[in-house]
């Protein structure tokens, strides 16, 4: 979702001035009943915008879609673009974010048979939008119409959609506050897309089986001067082709009755694809052959030690996934794990390690705690040492005394990162970064200095988002 940043920040500049809702946004997703996919994604003034002489609105936008591979075409008021994949598995490999959402959601999941297909998604969408936008912002995009469809070709079978049509194949989910909040939200649904041909082919051999059976009974009851012996054959090849025919029923019924059941085996992802060499899809030609995270991540490290005059950064041990945000990784500076953070926004380098000496700075990470309430399950909080490498105290926006100090290298202070997980969403939930210290979890009281500065804000909100999937990758290598 990475170009929906972009398409909003260019509403957010033509309609500052707007108190109303002027805007409809609309993204979606097809599934048709050859399996292959339609997304697409539109913008559109609404008919209370036509007096203003916006023409560069529909160009604007036109642009943005065709650097995201869309083909577009106008539409009233606005733009359309759509991008085809020829299969579940070609979407998966684009890349593209809908399809590959965080580690903590299922992701897509798919089963192919010969009477139907099931698909099995836990998706989510989250804009690539800034925490600290303007509270007017927030209010002018939180007017607008922002949905996303799934249109498919059967009724869904379970969903979490906020709306979903009377045939059960048109769902819909408001993902406005993924916009006006930042908040991931979550796409469900499971269903099959059943194939007409398959199943012919099953009723027809069934009927025929039972047919022809009936008509060899017919017969040989009907037929004079005829042995016992053959009689007998007859009977028992029809009795063999009824039997066929009646386990051929029993698991077409099944099929059908039986709710669908997908394992982790099931799941699509770009390395599974790769493992599918000789597919006669092969889609392994389909996906770009790319560095890995670590490799990446050595190159970036690298990049920096260059510019901030660093022999190096420290030994990389582990990396979470690269998004459109950043990312993170693991180093090892003179026996010590630190986390490098990475803002594509700032374009900046930050160390993260533990405020305490000596103590694995991943370990703190997903500890549950008993204190706290409401949407979300809390963790123990962070007790985290932030140093941004070339920066000065003057840079930070935050000026309490308190907040930090420059130590060799850049500005450094102690924060307190207090968060959990959403009950709802699955997504981590934010609940404040603080100056100060954790003495003792019994002891703990809120510091008095919330973190308000844009970059220290963004640098943490990273690690935290990436956390999941550094962890993960760590405990891989053997590393927790």
């Amino acid at each position: 979702m990475k170009h929906m940043r972009v398409l909003f920040t260019t509403v957010i500049v033509l309609f500052m001035m707007v108190v109303s809702g002027c805007v409809k946004t609309e993204t979606g997703t097809t599934i048709h009943t050859d399996g292959s996919i339609t997304n697409r994604i539109n913008m559109q003034l609404l008919p209370v915008m036509e007096k203003l002489n916006l023409k560069g609105f529909s160009q604007d936008i036109e642009q943005e879609f065709q650097k995201r591979g869309y083909v577009t075409h106008r539409i009233e008021n606005g733009v359309e673009g759509s991008k085809n994949y020829s299969s579940i598995q070609e979407a998966v490999a684009s890349g593209e974010a809908i399809f590959n959402p965080p580690n903590r959601f299922g992701g897509v999941r798919y089963k192919s048979g010969w009477l139907y297909d099931v698909y099995d998604l836990d998706l989510s969408i989250k804009a690539d939008f800034d925490s600290q936008t303007d509270a007017y912002a927030k209010e002018i995009i939180d007017q607008m119409e922002v949905t996303y469809h799934l249109d498919i070709p059967n009724a869904v079978l379970t969903t979490n959609a906020d709306t979903v049509s009377k045939d059960r194949r048109s769902l819909t989910w408001d993902i406005k506050k993924a916009y006006t909040r930042g908040e991931g939200v979550p796409i469900k649904a499971t269903f099959k897309v059943y194939h007409p041909m398959g199943i012919a082919m099953f009723v027809g051999t069934i009927i025929v089986l039972f047919v022809v059976s009936i008509i060899l009974l017919v017969q040989i009851k009907n037929k004079q001067n005829i042995s016992e012996a053959y009689i007998k054959k007859v009977r028992i090849f029809a009795g063999v082709m009824m039997t066929v025919g009646a386990i051929l029923f029993l698991f077409v019924f099944t099929k059908f009755l039986l709710p669908p059941h997908l394992s982790e085996q099931d799941k699509v992802t770009k390395e599974s694809i790769r493992e599918l060499k000789g597919s006669s899809w092969n889609l392994v030609k389909q996906i770009p052959e790319e560095k890995t995270p670590e490799e990446k991540t050595q190159i970036k490290l690298d990049e920096f030690a260059k510019r901030y005059k660093w022999k190096t950064l420290g030994k990389l041990l582990a990396t979470s996934e690269h998004d459109d945000a950043g990312f993170t990784a693991l180093v090892e500076q003179d026996g010590e794990k630190v986390i490098a953070v990475y803002s594509k926004e700032l374009d900046e380098l930050a160390l993260i390690r533990n405020a305490s000496p000596k103590t694995d700075v991943l370990k703190q990470f997903f500890i549950p705690s008993k204190y706290g309430a409401g949407s979300h399950k809390p963790y123990e909080p962070l007790g985290i040492l932030l140093q941004r490498i070339g920066k000065h105290p003057k840079d930070i926006t935050d000026t309490n005394v308190l907040l930090g100090g420059f130590e060799g290298t850049g500005f450094s202070a102690n924060i307190v990162v207090l968060y959990g997980i959403s009950t709802e969403t699955k997504n981590i939930h934010k609940s404040g970064y603080y100056y100060g210290f954790i003495r003792h979890v019994s002891e703990f009281t809120l510091p008095k200095y919330e973190v308000r500065d844009k970059g220290n804000v963004l640098l943490i909100d990273i690690m935290l988002d990436h956390a999941e999937s550094l962890v993960k990758d760590a405990e891989h290598k053997g590393l927790m």
